[in-house]
C-alpha cells in the first residue's frame, strides 16, 4: 500500500477558517457530543485539530468552510449509531466503549488510501474518521459505517494486549448476539429436537469460543462473520436428519439415542480430522459420540460445507454406542 505524504500544515488558520471553525464546529459540537454521549451511556467527545486538515479543505471547493466540513463528517454519527450499528448489533455499544477508552472521535486525512470516500479507523484508543483528500466532504455518511467500524474494532483489539486474551473478536461477539442468542430460530430448532427425541433434557452447546479459536488458528478469516450463521445451520441440519431417519416416529431409536447420549449434551466442535474411517457422517462433517456426548464435528477446511453431513448415519452411530 502506498502512503501519501501529508501536506504541510499552516502555523495558524487564516481568519476566515478560524471563524468557520468556531461558528460551524465548536459552537455546534457541544450539542452533538451530548447526543452521542446519551446514546453511548457515558461521556464522548469530538476531538479535532483543524491545522492538518486545512490544506486539503483549501484545495477543495469548500475553501473557507473548514468548520462546516468537519461538522459534516460528525453530524450523522448519532443516526448511524441508533439506526444502523446498534440496531443491527445491540452489544456493539459495550465493545465500542471498551475498546476505545478515550471515548473520543477525531478526523484526519486518509493517507493510506483505505476508503474511496471516508471511513472509520481506530488509533491509540480513539476512533478517527479518515477522508479521501481528493473527495473532501463526499460520502460523509460512510464515516461510521457499521461493518467497517466492527472490522476496525476487531483489528484494534487484536493488536492490543487484551487482544491476545479475547476468546472472540468484536465482530464475532456482536454477530452471535444478533444472529444466534437473540434469534428465535435456534430456540425453535432445539425445542423441535427435544420433541423429536421425546427428551426435554437434551441441550445444545454451540461452543463458540473453542470453535472460533480453532478456526482462526487454522487461518479461517471468515470465522468472524460466519460463526453464528453456520452454527445455526449445523443445528438445523441435525434436526432435519433426525426426522429424515425417523427418530420422531420410532420409540426404539429414541431409546437408543438416550442410551448412547446419557449426558443429554449435543456439542459442536472443530477437529483436525474426521473419525471412524467414514463409517458415520459424510465427507465434510459427522456426528460422533464420546464420553456420552453427541458431537457435531467438522474440520477447519470443511467448515460450512455440506452441513447436513453432521446427521448422516446417526442411526448407525447411536446403535453402536447404545
Amino acid at each position: 500500500m502506498t502512503v501519501a505524504a501529508r501536506l504541510p500544515a499552516p502555523a495558524k488558520l487564516p481568519l476566515t477558517d478560524r471563524k468557520s471553525f468556531r461558528d460551524d464546529f465548536e459552537n455546534k459540537k457541544v450539542d452533538l457530543e451530548k447526543e452521542i454521549s446519551d446514546i453511548m451511556g457515558t461521556q464522548w467527545t469530538l476531538d479535532v485539530d483543524p491545522l492538518p486538515l486545512s490544506p486539503y479543505v483549501d484545495n477543495s471547493k469548500f475553501k473557507g468552510r473548514i468548520g462546516e466540513v468537519i461538522f459534516g463528517y460528525f453530524e450523522g454519527i448519532p443516526h448511524a449509531m441508533k439506526s444502523q450499528l446498534f440496531y443491527t448489533y445491540p452489544t456493539a455499544k459495550d465493545e465500542l466503549n471498551r475498546i476505545v477508552p478515550t471515548h473520543s472521535i477525531g478526523l484526519d486525512v486518509d493517507l493510506d488510501g483505505k476508503y474511496d470516500y471516508c471511513g472509520p479507523t481506530v488509533r491509540e484508543g480513539k476512533i478517527v474518521i479518515v477522508f479521501n483528500p481528493a473527495k473532501v466532504w463526499s460520502g460523509a455518511g460512510n464515516g461510521f459505517e457499521k461493518e467497517a467500524l466492527l472490522k476496525e474494532l476487531t483489528a484494534a483489539e487484536a493488536a492490543s494486549d487484551q487482544g491476545g486474551l479475547a476468546p472472540l473478536s468484536v465482530t464475532a461477539k456482536v454477530s452471535i448476539n444478533k444472529f444466534y442468542t437473540n434469534d428465535d430460530e435456534p430456540k425453535r430448532n432445539m425445542d423441535d429436537i427435544r420433541k423429536t427425541l421425546n427428551n426435554p433434557a437434551v441441550d445444545f452447546e454451540p461452543n463458540f469460543e473453542a470453535v472460533y479459536s480453532a478456526l482462526k488458528t487454522a487461518g479461517r478469516a471468515d470465522a468472524d462473520d460466519r460463526l453464528a450463521g453456520l452454527t445455526k445451520a449445523y443445528l438445523e441440519d441435525l434436526l432435519f436428519m433426525l426426522k429424515h431417519q425417523k427418530f420422531d416416529k420410532d420409540d426404539m431409536l429414541k431409546e437408543a439415542f438416550a442410551d448412547a447420549v446419557p449426558s443429554n449434551k449435543i456439542v459442536f466442535r472443530i477437529v483436525p480430522e474426521l473419525q471412524g474411517d467414514g463409517k458415520y457422517g459424510g465427507e465434510y462433517a459427522q456426528p460422533w459420540i464420546e464420553d456420552g456426548i453427541l458431537y457435531l464435528q467438522t474440520t477447519p477446511e470443511n467448515w460450512g460445507k455440506n452441513t447436513g453431513d453432521v446427521g448422516k448415519k446417526l442411526v448407525d452411530l447411536v446403535s453402536d454406542n447404545a
